[in-house]
């Protein structure tokens, strides 16, 4: 999504392409983002963004990460 949003600020209007390059076989593949997946990426980064510039990292319990975190005896969560 930030390659996505990098290109978009740095060249013509419109949607950018992306390729994603295997380094073992040497193939590159387009990467497709439609609209919805695009939108809901973009709302998470800029959710994700302002949330570290205003200092914010409230805990977010996992029942399947929270078990092998260095952190679970002392979280707050």
């Amino acid at each position: 999504m930030l390659y996505a949003l990098a290109a978009e600020q740095h060249r013509k209007p419109g949607p950018a392409e992306l390729y994603q390059h295997n380094l073992i076989t040497g193939e590159l593949e387009r990467v497709q983002l439609d609209a919805r997946r695009q939108s809901r990426l973009r709302e998470t980064l800029v959710e994700a963004i302002s949330s570290m510039e205003s200092g914010s990292y409230p805990a977010r319990p996992d029942p399947f990460t929270c078990q092998t975190c260095p952190f679970l005896l002392i979280c707050p969560a």
